[in-house]
């Protein structure tokens, strides 16, 4: 049983269409969605952490809300630690976040050591240790 205090609930996230033809979704964490209206009536958002930050960024992909994803990525790259940044590239790269994703690749380049001792960074894609590894050579010939 939920207790009332709860502000947080989960259902999988669907696309439901109603009898009169129109779609609602369901499946959004609560804080998430204050987020997104927050965002929609004032252009910004505040309090996010990263997990929400990344779970707006998915949002505004699915409801195809460029200037949500633009102001998402930079959130995000505000956010760039050693600990999380290869997560944080994988995710651009499956959303096509093109800024953050430079960014992330930018800051593995210019902080690999630390990188490596907090991350797995086989995880990332071919293209992006490519990406890299460019990026390394470019700092190495400066």
């Amino acid at each position: 049983m939920m207790e009332a205090t709860s502000s947080v609930i989960e259902i999988p996230v669907a696309k439901v269409e109603t009898f009169n033809g129109e779609f609602i979704y369901i499946g959004i964490i609560f804080q998430q969605l204050l987020a997104l209206l927050e965002y929609i009536y004032c252009e910004e958002t505040t309090g996010l952490d990263l997990e929400n930050a990344i779970e707006l960024l998915k949002l505004s992909e699915e409801f195809i809300f460029p200037q949500l994803k633009q102001y998402c990525e930079k959130l995000l790259q505000d956010m760039l630690k050693v600990e999380n940044v290869v997560e944080l590239a994988n995710l651009a790269e499956t959303f096509d976040a093109k800024e953050l994703e430079a960014k992330t690749l930018k800051f593995i380049a210019k902080n690999f050591e630390s990188v490596v001792q907090y991350s797995d960074i086989r995880k990332l894609s071919d293209a992006a240790l490519v990406q890299v590894n460019r990026f390394t050579q470019i700092k190495k010939d400066l």
